[in-house]
C-alpha cells in the first residue's frame, strides 16, 4: 500500500510510533486517528499532517523530538531522515530517506523495497493487518 500526500506530510513508520512518550498503546492511537483530519495510514506507514509551511513542520518536528524520535542521522557524511521523513507532495523527501519511496507523478510514498499497491488517502479506510500486531477490527 501507499500513502497519498498533501502539501507537506510527515511520514512515520508505524513501528516507530512506539517511541513516543504520548502513545502508550499504538493500536488504540491508530483507531483514534482513523477520524483525525489529515491523518491516514497503511500497514507500515502513518501520515501526520505536517502543514502548509515550514514553521508548522518545525513545530511538529520539535514535538516529535521531545517524544523520543530520532529525526535525522548521518550516513557517509550525508544527513538522512531516521524515525520520520518530511515529504513535500510535489518535491519528495526534503532529505534522503532510506526507508521510503516517492512517486512524483502520483504524489504518493510507500515503504522502500515493497510495491506501492493500493493508495490510502483522506476519506479512505486506513487498514492495518494483524501480521504487524496492530489489528484494528
Amino acid at each position: 500500500m501507499a500513502l497519498a500526500l498533501e502539501c507537506i506530510s510527515i511520514i512515520i513508520p508505524i513501528s516507530k510510533l512506539e517511541k513516543s512518550r504520548e502513545i502508550p498503546d499504538v493500536a488504540q492511537f491508530l483507531r483514534e486517528q482513523r477520524v483525525a483530519p489529515g491523518c491516514w495510514f497503511d500497514d507500515h506507514l502513518f501520515r501526520y499532517p505536517g502543514g502548509m509551511n515550514q514553521m508548522d513542520v518545525m513545530l511538529s518536528l520539535d514535538f516529535m523530538k521531545s517524544q523520543g524520535f530520532m529525526l535525522t542521522r548521518k550516513y557517509n557524511g550525508v544527513e538522512h531522515w531516521q524515525d520520520v521523513c518530511v515529504v513535500d507532495a510535489f518535491g519528495g523527501p526534503t532529505m534522503p530517506c532510506r526507508w521510503l519511496e516517492f512517486d512524483a507523478e502520483r504524489h504518493i510514498v510507500w515503504c522502500a523495497g515493497r510495491e506501492p499497491g493500493e493508495i490510502v488517502r483522506s476519506g479512505s479506510e486506513s487498514v492495518l493487518y494483524s501480521k504487524n500486531g496492530y489489528q484494528l477490527e
